[in-house]
C-alpha cells in the first residue's frame, strides 16, 4: 500500500486522497458509508476528498435510490490526465516565462576540472557567437589534453558557430593553443595580461581562474553580458591579427 501511495503522491495526490482512490479502486462502486469504515476518516473530511477527486477527473459517481455511489476511474487515465497537465503547462510557458525576472542576475561557481568541462560542454549547446578575452593558453592544460582535443574536434565541426578570441601576445605560436580553425583570433600587448580568463556567450558571462584547481563564475544575466560584450567589442579593435 505504501508504495502505491507513495506513487499517487509523486502524481501529485494528497496521502488521505491517495488513500481514497485505492479504496474505491480496490472495492469498486460504493457509497460513503462503506468508505468510512475502511479509510477511518470523519464523514466531513471523506466528502470533501471526494469532490476534490471528482474534480480531478479521478473519481466519478452515479445516483442510485438518492444515493451517490462512487467508483475510481482506470488507473490509465492518471497517465492521460498527466500529459494534459503537461499540454497545459507548455501553452502556459510563454506568459510564464515573460513574467520571470530576468534581470536578477544568477550566480554559479564551479570548482574543479569537472566544473570546467561543464562549461565547455554549454558553450556546444549553444548557437550564439563566443567570445573570449584574457586567454593565456593556460585553457588546455586545465581541461586535459584529451578533453581539450575533443572540444577543438568538435567546435571545428560546428561550422555554424563562431567564436573570437583575444589572447595576450606571448601566446602567439604556442602549442597550448591547440587546433583553433574554428575561431577568428587576435593578439594584444602584455600589459592586458590578466589573471583570469574571461568567457561571452548568450546571456553568459564566465570568468576563470585557472589555477591548479580551476574555479568559474558563471554570471547569467543579459545587461551583465551586454556589457562585457561591448568591453570586448572595444578591446578587439585594438587587437592585433
Amino acid at each position: 500500500m505504501s508504495e502505491e501511495v507513495d506513487a499517487l503522491r509523486e502524481y501529485g495526490l494528497s496521502e488521505k486522497e491517495s488513500l481514497v482512490y485505492l479504496a474505491l479502486l480496490r472495492g469498486g462502486s460504493t457509497t460513503v458509508t462503506p468508505l468510512l469504515k475502511i479509510t477511518q476518516l470523519q464523514r466531513g473530511s471523506l466528502y470533501d476528498i471526494l469532490e476534490r477527486l471528482v474534480e480531478k477527473g479521478l473519481v466519478s459517481y452515479v445516483i442510485k435510490a438518492d444515493r451517490k455511489n462512487f467508483e475510481a476511474v482506470d488507473p490509465r487515465k492518471l497517465l492521460e490526465l498527466l500529459e494534459q497537465k503537461k499540454d497545459a503547462i507548455k501553452e502556459a510557458l510563454p506568459a510564464l516565462l515573460a513574467k520571470q525576472n530576468l534581470e536578477e542576475p544568477k550566480v554559479t561557481i564551479y570548482k574543479g576540472r569537472k566544473g570546467l568541462k561543464s562549461v565547455y560542454m554549454d558553450t556546444l549547446r549553444s548557437q550564439s557567437t563566443d567570445y573570449v578575452m584574457g586567454a593565456s593558453g593556460k585553457l588546455k592544460n586545465a581541461l586535459g589534453d584529451s578533453f581539450f582535443a575533443r572540444f577543438q574536434r568538435e567546435h571545428n565541426r560546428q561550422k555554424r558557430k563562431t567564436t573570437k578570441i583575444i589572447f595576450c601576445e606571448d601566446a602567439r605560436g604556442s602549442p597550448s593553443m591547440g587546433d583553433m580553425g574554428y575561431a577568428e583570433i587576435r593578439f594584444v600587448p602584455e600589459e592586458y595580461e590578466t589573471p583570469s580568463h574571461t568567457l561571452i556567450y548568450d546571456n553568459k558571462v564566465v570568468i576563470h581562474v585557472l589555477e591548479e584547481t580551476p574555479i568559474c563564475i558563471m554570471i547569467e544575466s543579459q545587461a551583465v553580458a551586454k556589457s562585457y560584450k561591448n568591453f570586448f567589442d572595444n578591446l578587439w579593435k585594438i587587437a592585433k591579427r
